[in-house]
């Protein structure tokens, strides 16, 4: 093997673990599906299915909404899949809009004029090794959107932070958002120091 064709195997290495990581993360979306599906089959059944261990929850009070999925946001380039888009909208969108609906169930109805969402991705593994802008987030603000809780996803009605963490015990994904307003007076007083 000549020394041009052993240059070529870390890419050869990448293309493959890309292609897998990808199936994987595909196999975990279609997972979540059907546990969704066998929850609503069952439910029509008046059988009750314990689905704590994947759904969303979200906790509100003094002008804060913060939002837990019990997941994290695949690599971006999965969603740059046909076949994934579809699996990872529904995911996403699904665990945001429910457990704003548990709010609305309690009677507690957030609304943001402007917000500013702090996405917090905690992964099993150290977050040394991704770069902030390569996780699939697109579908988390769709799902702020599609609850009611902003009135669109432009820039003059959100704006958003996204910070990694590690928890190999809890990996999960937490949305917090406040009026952007409230931001802006914090960095505010920060300068004057």
């Amino acid at each position: 093997m000549g020394n041009q064709e052993c240059n070529l195997l870390p890419y050869i290495g990448r293309d493959w673990l890309a292609h897998h990581y990808n199936q994987l993360e595909i196999m975990r979306l279609e997972l979540y599906d059907k546990i969704c599906e066998t929850k609503e089959s069952l439910k029509e059944e008046g059988v009750e299915f314990d689905t704590g261990f994947i759904d969303s929850e979200a906790v509100c009070g003094g002008g804060v909404l913060k939002i837990v999925v019990k997941d994290y946001p695949p690599r971006k380039c999965l969603a740059e899949s046909k076949i994934s888009q579809r699996l990872l909208r529904y995911r996403w969108v699904k665990s945001v809009v429910d457990a704003v609906g548990k709010l609305r169930t309690g009677g507690i109805y957030p609304v943001f004029e402007k917000a500013h969402c702090v996405i917090t991705v905690y992964l099993p593994l150290s977050t040394s090794n991704w770069d902030i802008d390569n996780r699939a987030l697109k579908f988390i603000i769709d799902g702020l959107r599609y609850s009611g809780i902003i009135a669109d996803d432009t820039a003059d009605k959100l704006a958003y932070t996204v910070i990694g963490e590690m928890d190999k015990d809890f990996p999960r994904t937490e949305i917090i958002l406040v009026e952007h307003k409230h931001i802006l007076q914090m960095l505010e007083l920060i300068t004057m120091l």
